[in-house]
């Protein structure tokens, strides 16, 4: 942050959230094969740490919506509430106080159709003092977002957005489709319990590198990603660990080849194969 004066470092530094070892993240993430090759594509990625009031009405809008309609929308939200910033010609976020005394009428003009009742609904918690968002910050993980879902229109998504980049809550992990596809994919079971803590920061470089990077390698005719071969998958479902499930894999293999010489469901080998291994 070259040529940032010292009174105003201390925000950028939290902005840019400059106080994480993420150095030391990406050697913790490399221990996982996907996120390796993740990290060979975008390394550096950080997360923001964004106002919480105005994550929180961001995220509201993002619903159902693409990044130019919500840039548009909250354009016009500020314009046309929010206060002139000093020696500038923009204009800052409004207030919560200022929005909760419109109407879903008078907010018409931003175009954000049936979020607007949601962003109101958030704007008079928050200034009716329902929602703390000072207090907010201090409480446990699984409290703040019971709080965050008692907003009009903030599902679980939305929640765990806005205590990941409003809040700097790295262990929550939003779930779009996107990230619903990467982790039945990569990992049926959930990441892995080293990386749990910091799952929100894996989730945006797994997130990018799926949308842009592994397509670029699968056009390009890199091989994507190793899919679990469906049986494994099964059977790590049944027996909980890799050993148990690669032997009941083999088994039902066997159990193919010699006896069945057809295929079976996947779900009943698996059955067969506890029942060998119990057996042997």
């Amino acid at each position: 942050l070259l040529g940032i004066g010292a009174d105003v470092f201390p925000f950028w530094a939290d902005y840019f959230d400059l106080g994480r070892d993420y150095a030391a993240l990406e050697q913790l993430f490399r221990r996982n094969p996907p996120l390796r090759r993740a990290m060979d594509f975008c390394s550096g990625i950080r997360v923001l740490r964004q106002e919480p009031w105005e994550t929180l009405c961001t995220f509201i809008l993002s619903a159902n919506n693409n990044i130019p309609r919500i840039k548009g929308i909250v354009e016009r939200l500020c314009q046309g509430w929010g206060e002139t910033i000093p020696k500038t010609a923009l204009r800052a976020f409004p207030t919560p106080e200022r929005l909760a005394a419109l109407s879903p009428g008078e907010l018409a003009p931003i175009r954000a159709g049936w979020r607007s009742e949601y962003l109101l609904d958030a704007a008079r918690r928050v200034a009716a003092g329902q929602l703390d968002l000072l207090a907010l910050a201090q409480l446990p993980t699984e409290e703040a977002l019971a709080g965050l879902l008692e907003v009009k229109g903030v599902g679980e998504k939305v929640a765990r957005c806005v205590l990941l980049f409003g809040f700097g809550r790295v262990e929550c992990i939003p779930m779009d489709v996107w990230m619903k596809r990467v982790m039945a994919e990569l990992y049926p079971r959930g990441l892995p319990r080293y990386l749990r803590p910091y799952g929100g920061i894996a989730q945006q470089t797994l997130f990018h590198y799926y949308r842009r990077g592994r397509a670029d390698e699968v056009s390009a005719g890199a091989a994507p990603y190793p899919k679990p071969n469906a049986q494994y998958r099964v059977a790590l479902s049944l027996f909980g660990t890799k050993r148990a499930a690669a032997f009941a894999t083999a088994l039902l293999v066997c159990l193919r080849c010699v006896f069945l010489r057809r295929v079976v469901s996947y779900r009943f080998g698996a059955l067969l194969c506890s029942l060998g291994t119990i057996i042997l």
